[in-house]
């Protein structure tokens, strides 16, 4: 939880992106084709981000989770981190132990929401002109965009995803290293877990109901659209701690990827 080492790749003096970043580093610096992640909150999408590559957090459970160190059970997924969407697909159809088809032509314009989120407002201004940019580039391209707003079940769910839930469920699956090696976890990390061992259980199951509740309202959300569209964070940060901007939906389960 706390910054790491990793720097990067286009300018060292800037942050990578959070966790996972050393993944999303290597493939930008070509050390390697593609790499794997795991995001809880945002540790494929703002890493890739910020590193300039794709990066593809599936639905939840896509991918097999045997051997991965759980930090929130419920929420933790695996993602891959590439150089293009043609190594996203191929690396996705080997781990689904799928036969690897080429990309499908699309047979109509694409349909794109704007989803600016709660969390809107947190942007800086040069974060947003670039979801605005991309919306017009998107539609004089020829493809069918139009804004949207989120349900007001949505309102309040990063928050409690992000806390309530992750805190809890860290708790839980860190309590062996709290127990034995809590001086060696870092200041962040023992911050959630200790809000994890003060968040009750009927919070928990609380905060999951909610989740579930605006999980159902999903194809709703899509009806009419093949794809939404927000930014991965609120601002093109250079250092310090990191905090995703659209997170409403992601914490549903769809899959996301990003490209800056």
């Amino acid at each position: 939880m706390a910054p790491a080492a990793t720097a990067k790749p286009h300018n060292a003096a800037h942050t990578p992106g959070g966790s996972s970043s050393g993944s999303a580093a290597a493939v930008a610096d070509f050390m390697v084709p593609a790499a794997l992640g795991t995001q809880t909150g945002g540790s494929v999408l703002q890493p890739s981000s910020f590193c300039g590559v794709f990066g593809y957090k599936p639905t939840y459970n896509t991918f097999n989770k045997a051997g991965l160190k759980p930090a929130a059970e419920s929420i933790d997924t695996i993602g891959l981190i590439a150089r293009s969407i043609e190594d996203i697909a191929l690396l996705t159809a080997v781990l689904r132990m799928d036969k690897p088809q080429p990309l499908r032509s699309l047979s109509a314009a694409p349909r794109i929401g704007i989803c600016r989120t709660e969390l809107w407002e947190t942007a800086q201004a040069e974060t947003k002109t670039a979801v605005e940019n991309a919306a017009a580039a998107l539609s004089k391209a020829g493809a069918v965009v139009r804004d949207i707003t989120l349900p007001d079940a949505f309102i309040g769910l990063p928050e409690l995803a992000r806390g309530t839930i992750n805190h809890f469920e860290r708790a839980a699956c860190m309590t062996f290293e709290w127990d034995n090696n809590r001086a060696a976890l870092s200041p962040q990390m023992r911050r959630y877990i200790e809000n994890g061992l003060k968040t009750s259980r009927a919070d928990y199951v609380a905060a999951w109901r909610r989740v579930e509740h605006a999980r159902a309202l999903l194809p709703q959300v899509f009806d009419g659209l093949d794809v939404l569209v927000g930014p991965a964070f609120p601002a093109k940060r250079r250092t310090g701690s990191l905090r995703p901007a659209i997170r409403a939906c992601r914490r549903c389960g769809p899959p996301c990827t990003p490209r800056q």
